[in-house]
């Protein structure tokens, strides 16, 4: 992760908040941070100095305009990837001179490599343990995961980041090596609702046991 982006630290959860959200109100932001609206707007302001957040202002049929707050290319830069322009170079590289079907390879050995620390860690729980256990395993992987229950054996799984954002746009098998790792790894069926590389702001995955 970006050492810019650091666990506690207010700024940070900031930028995390908006980049699920993708933009909130003053009011909101304040409201999530347990803070007050002076000291929330302090933060913002040194954010909009560094270049990382920018404002808008919406006229209400009452009252002074709304203030709404999202973040800069640069903001949204110093969430965590994994990947660079190298890396994505490098694998149409390897298209060019090998096929694609090297680069699906290399993709999936990348998630392979994955399967046993997920299922050692996964391995025994009930659903709901591991549910719980797998997003904050994916949290960890910069994923930015959050999940809830939908019903007595169905769960929705949200990414808001995807560190591999770059790799999957170009290839979209990363998406689908990704899927199967969580079949492989938690023995449920897992059906993908929407995905970043479609245009959603989040990808949202339904496991069912």
């Amino acid at each position: 992760m970006n050492n810019l982006i650091k666990s506690g630290n207010t700024k940070s959860t900031i930028i995390l908040e908006l980049k699920k959200e993708q933009e909130l109100s003053l009011d909101d932001l304040s409201n999530r941070l347990g803070i007050s609206k002076v000291a929330t707007l302090k933060h913002m302001n040194g954010l909009e100095e560094d270049g990382l957040a920018k404002r808008r202002y919406m006229s209400m049929q009452r009252g002074r305009p709304r203030c709404f707050f999202s973040l800069t290319e640069n903001g949204t830069d110093l969430l965590p990837k994994s990947y660079s322009e190298i890396a994505v170079e490098a694998l149409s590289y390897i298209e060019k001179e090998l096929g694609r079907d090297h680069v699906v390879n290399l993709l999936r050995m990348r998630t392979g490599k994955m399967i046993i620390p997920y299922r050692k860690s996964l391995d025994g729980l009930k659903p709901d343990e591991k549910i719980m256990k797998l997003s904050r395993m994916r949290d960890e992987d910069g994923y930015l995961s959050n999940w809830k229950k939908i019903d007595d054996d169905t769960y929705e799984l949200v990414e808001f980041n995807c560190p591999i954002l770059g790799i999957s746009m170009r290839y979209s098998e990363a998406c689908r090596a990704e899927s199967d790792m969580f079949r492989s790894t938690t023995d449920a069926e897992i059906d993908v609702t929407h995905r970043v590389i479609d245009g959603s702001k989040a990808c949202r995955f339904l496991i069912k046991f």
